[in-house]
Formats: C-alpha cells, structure tokens, sequence
C-alpha cells in the first residue's frame, strides 16, 4: 500500500517520502480502516521535525533514558522511522476479533492513530485500536469525520473542561483565525462566554466579527495590553488561551486579572518568551501546559466517552465544524504541505473515495 513516511526527522520536511509500505497486520482487537480522508495539523509538522522528541529529551523524567516516553501516559513517543498522520476517516474492512472490532466491520469510522511507528492516516490503510475508532453518524460527512478529533476535542475541552469559562467572562485566545480558534468563538456563543479573539493582520477583523467574534484585536495595527485594558475597563481577562507562544505569549501574561490563567498549547511562533516573572509574582497568574494525547490519558474511559458524545453533537449542529480549504492526493504531499503552511485554510489528504 502507498503511504506517506519518514526515515528521519528533519526541519525542512526533506525526509517525508510517499512510499509502498507492507500491509499492517491486525492483532486481537484492532480494526483495518480503509482511510477515505485524513487531517493535515501542525502537530504532524512537530512530528515530522521531531519536536516532540526534542522537548521530552529536556524534561528530567527522561534523564539518562534511552526511550523517551510522554507523560503521563507512559506510551512511548512516535519516533522516526514511522508512518505520518494523526486523525482520519475511513471504512472498516477488516477485523482482528473481539466484540466491538467486529461490530465496526462495514463501518464509516472516524480514527485516531496509534504510537507505533506503523500506525499513521496518511496511508491507503490503517490498523488501530477498536476503542480509537469511532463510527460517525449519517449527519457527519467525509470531511468533517477527518477532523473529528484533535481540533474540536481541544476547543472543547480547553474550555468546558481544563478553564470553564463562565457565562459573561472574557476568554482571550492567539490564532483565532486558526479551525480551532473559529470554534472557540462558535462555543462563546453557546455557551455565553465572550471572546477576545488575537490575530496577526487586520484582514481577518471582519470575518470573525461576523462569525461571532466579540472583540478581534489585530497585532499588526494595535497594541494588544492597550486594547485589553480599554476592553475590560482595566480589569484584565482571568482566562486566556494560547498556540503561537514566544514573546505573545509575555504579552498575554500582562494582560491577565489577578489569579488569572494562561493555558499554552501550542508553539506557532519560534521565538523564546522572556518571561515577566515580577508582574506574575504580583497578580499570581499561573501559566498552564496543554497536550490533548497527555489529558485524555489521565481520564477515565466513561469520561472520554462523554466528551466524544458531547463533542460528536457539536460538530453535528456546526459549533465544532470545520470547513475544508483544499483536498491533496497523497503523493501531491508537496503541494499540501505548502497550502497547509498559508494559513489560507485547512489542508486535507483524499486517500480514496467510497
């Protein structure tokens, strides 16, 4: 089967290859998925370039360890040489035994890759878990059920869950241009929290105030900690989420009430944040780390459940939705790749079609 790989882990993507690879064998309670579309995040570029990789190797609970492991999961980290490719959707074709492998035979799925180095959705097919596949009702197409999981679980539970932002606070977010930054202001509204929506260009103002956006501060013509400040008469904002990291995130810091709460997850910026200690000592704000895989881990199975059924409504009824920009063969991986990169929208890989 054709598939999308890497040997190695480079910054310039030089390594990525579009390649036949063998068949994944099935074990007891695994499912062969049959992929019809699969994601592009920049979680797969941290992957590729091996980032991931590089700030666990920091951490003292890998020091002089050979493996290297996330936290607190224990599962070992997807590593190079590996098949590339975080979520997707496909049919189920196969079945590994077991009573819910076999209940899915036939079935549009929605999937989630596993760590093995085989297990990736930018492949003609995939082996994975029973319990990571998830079948997706009739009013979910193809496209929607390839970006079931990373995007619309993080909005989600950055704010129903980790923040739980009150009806009337401010939530302040970084990319809110982003596919996960345009559902935060679709869950504002139904959830009655206002949002501070952060981009980069002034362009992208008028778009999101008419998706639902509360207030769009543009960095290239405003001074974010003015704005703030006149927004909330002085007050600041007590939650603040943020993916770009680096000197904005010092910025938000700032722009905190005291107490308030910064969550990062994400680095879309490359610089290293000077962080104002003194200002935090003084408002004891708190900074936050978020990783999705890590947080699911530490729940119970009955609590994921809830949350991918809550999560499975919202994309339903559009809060949790995402519009597609453009659709790549895989072997057009180039082109992708670079129109992922734009920002003019979401990427996706047409693997096959039913």
């Amino acid at each position: 089967m054709k598939a999308l790989t890497i040997d190695h882990h480079a910054e310039d993507l030089s390594r990525v290859q579009y390649t036949d690879v063998e068949m994944p064998a099935l074990r007891a309670g695994q499912v062969l998925v049959r992929m019809n579309a699969s994601a592009i995040h920049p979680s797969d570029f941290n992957v590729i370039q091996g980032r991931y990789g590089q700030a666990l190797q920091n951490a003292v609970w890998n020091y002089r360890r050979p493996a290297i492991y996330q936290l607190p999961a224990g599962r070992p980290l997807k590593r190079a040489p590996c098949t590339l490719g975080t979520e997707g959707m496909g049919v189920v074709e196969d079945s590994g035994g077991g009573l819910l492998a076999r209940r899915l035979l036939g079935r549009r799925v929605a999937v989630i890759a596993d760590q093995a180095p085989d297990s990736g959705t930018w492949a003609e097919y995939l082996a994975v878990d029973a319990t990571r596949a998830l079948v997706l009702p009739k009013d979910i197409d193809d496209v929607q059920g390839a970006m079931f999981y990373v995007n619309p679980l993080a909005a989600y539970i950055l704010t129903r869950e980790v923040l739980k932002v009150p009806r009337g606070q401010y939530l302040l977010q970084t990319a809110a241009s982003s596919a996960l930054g345009r559902m935060v202001i679709r869950l504002g509204r139904r959830y009655g929290f206002r949002t501070i929506s952060v981009v980069r260009r002034r362009d992208r103002i008028a778009e999101l105030k008419r998706l639902g956006g509360d207030t769009v501060i543009a960095t290239d013509s405003e001074d974010l900690f003015s704005r703030v400040a006149e927004i909330t008469g002085g007050a600041g904002v007590h939650y603040a989420i943020d993916s770009v990291a680096g000197q904005l995130s010092a910025e938000i810091l700032r722009c905190l009430a005291p107490r308030g709460r910064l969550v990062c997850y994400g680095t879309l910026g490359r610089d290293i944040a000077v962080v104002p200690i003194r200002e935090m000592m003084m408002s004891m704000a708190s900074v936050e780390g978020f990783h999705l895989g890590n947080w699911l881990a530490t729940r119970s199975k009955w609590k994921r459940l809830e949350i991918l059924r809550r999560v499975r409504k919202l994309i339903a009824t559009g809060e949790l939705s995402t519009r597609a920009g453009r659709q790549f063969a895989l072997g057009d991986y180039e082109a992708a790749f670079a129109f992922a990169r734009s920002g003019a929208g979401k990427a996706l890989f047409r693997v096959s079609d039913d």
